[in-house]
């Protein structure tokens, strides 16, 4: 009896990490097949189905808390673990985005190219990093695990960030990721992006001139910063940006009426 204990002990957390690694392949699905009986069966109208919210939101809390145990596998392993959790061919787009900033930080940030071939740009892989911090930050306090995944901000906030550090190197493909990205924001998300526009736009006039041919093909996202800054801001933003252009000899055309 004691040898089967200590085996067990000795191999359990091996088969832990297994299982954690390997999650039920339907997870995404059962997770946007809830949020849709969500939206049909209770709405906006909360209060006149709350036992049905209820049964919804536990289901979805233990989706989510399995994502939440990955999350930590993720953000917590080395670079030869998160690379057996995160095999090549991995189709869960939360997995994957999870994936993807994991192993750029703990890679020590030199795989600039595969983790900017995997940011979002369409609405599916955009929801599997916005859904992030909803995993990270559970609504329940009982589910919280006392630390939090890519502290200290957090899974959004922490993508976010390291995808603007390079745009303000001068990466002229993050920053294409990055305006799609806005475009594809909402919520505190977008504003986190539209403030690392805005102290681009404000703070560094010599990258936002070379880079505005860039920029000014996406006028959604250079409308979406157009109408979050406020005057004073935009002046000065477009004062420094054409006085670069200026000294560059770089065509930055249109740039005063963009930021008007």
């Amino acid at each position: 009896m004691r040898f089967v204990l200590a085996t067990w002990i000795l191999i359990s957390p091996v088969m832990l990490q297994s299982q954690v690694c390997s999650p039920s392949p339907t997870l995404y699905r059962d997770r946007v097949m809830l949020e849709q009986r969500y939206e049909k069966e209770v709405g906006d109208h909360y209060t006149e189905h709350e036992e049905i919210a209820a049964k919804i939101n536990a289901q979805q809390d233990a989706i989510d808390r399995i994502y939440l145990g990955f999350m930590h596998q993720i953000t917590d392993g080395t670079a030869e673990s998160i690379h057996r959790c995160c095999p090549q061919g991995l189709k869960d787009p939360i997995m994957i985005q999870m994936c993807n900033l994991g192993s750029y930080i703990q890679g020590g940030r030199r795989g600039v190219a595969s983790f900017l071939e995997l940011v979002p740009k369409e609405e599916t892989s955009a929801y599997g990093l916005w859904v992030l911090d909803r995993i990270a930050f559970p609504r329940e306090p009982e589910t919280k695990s006392g630390r939090t995944p890519f502290a200290p901000y957090g899974p959004v906030t922490t993508y976010i960030e390291e995808l603007y550090r390079l745009v303000r190197s001068g990466n002229q493909i993050a920053l294409r990721k990055f305006l799609r990205l806005l475009e594809l924001a909402n919520g505190e998300a977008a504003e986190g992006i539209e403030g690392d526009m805005e102290e681009l736009l404000m703070h560094h006039p010599g990258i936002a001139a070379v880079d505005w041919k860039i920029m000014r093909k996406y006028p959604e996202a250079v409308e979406i910063v157009n109408e979050m800054m406020d005057d004073d801001a935009k002046h000065q933003a477009v004062k420094g940006i054409l006085h670069e252009c200026s000294v560059r000899h770089l065509d930055c055309d249109a740039l005063s009426s963009s930021f008007k």
